[in-house]
């Protein structure tokens, strides 16, 4: 069988161990050749994979250059960077091209490898039937072995093409580690001019929008004073305390007119804001909450409730816990207002709560009944009363104005007299000083706000007082009247208002001049038999809603031009 094949394959036979030592020569070269060409190849890739890290890096500082580079930016770096854009896709297209040589490198690999499988073939067959050979080697004295052809492909020339390659893509490395450095540097440069360019810029644009939010707020300030003024600088709503229906009636096709019947005869009142029986103590406030504005704006502001004894003038300004009034209300919103503009200004608030029984002034948070020997009300330097001889206690949130509050009402002087159990004696000031400071400018100014509570307004025939009630009523009926002497003095625009005249007007006068705000609340009731005492209210309270100013529109008109 050995015999048939040897016949079939070869046509001459020459020494058969010779011919398979030239066989695993080749096979030995064409291996060293299969891994010089991986090695090459694992070269080729991890200078592939460098590049790539290189391009990777390249974008992500081209990314970052472009995020850094606002609208504002230097042209010449965005001209620059669009250069380096350029370069990127150059990189990027040479990368494709070392990629489809790789491919060609792994195609050529295989090509050899499958020469060498072939030869491997070829070379191994003699060995496997040598044996046969050796015994029948006598019979075939003269024949010859036939040759392996050799291998048509110069591996030496693909070797030396790829070395070429090679060579090339190494002088591309270093050209592009080259452009890297540069493109770092030139890079680092470009941030550093952008920083000390922001660097510069910053403070002038923040001082731009620091000065453009002050104008802002000023203008805020000019728009808010001039809407108050529109409606008036002394404005008088008045509330009817729920109750059976009676004398007072309101009309529901004109809101703000109430109607009285005395002796059979309809006499009509309009005022700014009327609240019927059915208004609660929010829809109150809601008309009150702009004044709070205007004091955090600088303004003096001055609310104080007017009405005869039971008349509700307590309630609507203090309330119960449960149902608070507008003293516990104005410091919620005070200190709500205040947490807004936190970030922006300061602020200092200080309390004091005093009451004028018998023209006399009294500490209500001090609980000596003598303190009143040392409150006396002084002129400052710019001319305006000022309480001397109170405590003024700071506070920081509006449980310590509850509490002050609390302290304010136990100590304050009542009375039982015929139409009240607790008939309040005395006019009861709650009165807040706000110092603001804006942090960014330093600009100070200071706001106040008086929360009055006035004493019980009736007839002294009628309150059945005597002995030193019946002074009482005398002191509060005059202070009462004076009140009503110096509106009427401003509602005529007399040269001399008589503010000195008791120590309730020389108080509330920075409440009735210039640009401060008042606002008062007319308390009456619908029963019958506190009808004149109803009529006399509604009387006081048109005096003042007749005053009537101009408001001062042109600090808003020239803040408009700012705009």
């Amino acid at each position: 069988m050995a015999t048939e094949l040897l016949t079939n394959m070869f046509d001459n036979t020459p020494t058969t161990e010779l011919n398979s030592k030239d066989h695993w020569i080749r096979l030995e070269q064409l291996q060293r050749h299969s891994e010089d060409k991986d090695s090459l190849i694992r070269n080729l890739e991890t200078i592939i994979d460098e590049l790539e890290g290189e391009l990777g890096f390249l974008r992500k500082k081209h990314n970052e250059s472009e995020e850094l580079l606002d609208e504002d930016g230097n042209k010449r770096v965005l001209k620059g960077i669009s250069y380096l854009s350029v370069d990127f896709g150059r990189l990027s297209a040479e990368n494709l091209e070392l990629r489809s040589q790789l491919r060609q490198a792994h195609l050529e690999l295989r090509m050899i490898r499958e020469k060498n499988m072939k030869t491997m073939h070829y070379s191994t067959l003699p060995i496997s039937v040598d044996s046969a050979i050796q015994t029948d080697t006598e019979s075939w004295s003269g024949a010859t072995t036939p040759s392996i052809p050799a291998d048509p492909i110069s591996d030496e020339t693909q070797l030396l093409a790829l070395r070429q390659q090679l060579q090339l893509i190494n002088e591309e490395n270093s050209n592009l580690t080259l452009f890297a450095k540069d493109l770092k540097r030139e890079l680092n440069d470009t941030f550093e001019n952008l920083r000390c360019s922001l660097a510069m810029e910053i403070p002038k644009h923040f001082s731009k929008i620091q000065k453009r939010f002050q104008e802002e707020v000023e203008l805020r300030r000019a728009l808010h004073n001039a809407l108050i003024e529109l409606r008036g600088n002394i404005r008088v709503f008045c509330r009817v305390k729920p109750g059976p229906s009676g004398v007072v009636t309101l009309d529901p096709l004109d809101v703000d007119v109430i109607t009285i019947n005395i002796d059979n005869t309809n006499k009509r009142f309009l005022f700014d804001k009327i609240f019927g029986q059915e208004a609660s103590q929010a829809d109150v406030f809601d008309e009150v909450s702009p004044l709070v504005q205007s004091c955090l704006d600088g303004k003096n502001v001055s609310i104080f409730a007017y009405g005869h004894t039971g008349s509700g003038k307590t309630f609507t300004m203090e309330g119960p816990e449960s149902d608070p009034g507008i003293s516990r209300r104005v410091g919620q919103e005070i200190f709500a207002l205040l947490e807004e503009k936190s970030e922006y200004i300061e602020c200092n608030v200080t309390a004091s709560i005093i009451e004028i029984y018998n023209e006399k002034i009294r500490d209500l948070l001090e609980s000596d009944s003598t303190s009143s020997q040392k409150v006396q009300v002084r002129t400052d330097s710019e001319g305006r009363a000022e309480v001397r001889g109170v405590q003024r206690v700071e506070i920081s949130s509006v449980k310590d104005l509850h509490e002050l509050i609390k302290i304010g009402h136990k100590n304050r002087s009542t009375a039982t007299t015929a139409l009240n159990e607790a008939s309040s004696r005395s006019h009861a000031l709650v009165m807040l000083t706000l110092k603001m400071t804006d942090k960014d400018s330093g600009n100070e100014w200071t706001g106040r706000l008086n929360l009055v509570d006035l004493a019980g307004s009736e007839r002294v025939a009628r309150s059945q007082v005597v002995g030193a009630q019946l002074n009482e009523a005398k002191f509060i009926n005059k202070s009462l009247s004076e009140l009503g002497n110096v509106v009427l003095a401003l509602r005529k625009n007399l040269p001399h208002v008589p503010f000195r005249n008791c120590l309730l007007t020389r108080i509330l006068e920075d409440s009735l001049v210039g640009d401060s705000k008042t606002l008062l609340i007319l308390q009456v009731t619908t029963d019958e038999s506190s009808a004149k005492e109803t009529l006399s209210s509604l009387n006081f309270a048109e005096k003042i809603s007749n005053i009537t100013r101009r408001p001062k529109c042109a600090a808003v008109q020239r803040r408009s031009n700012l705009v």
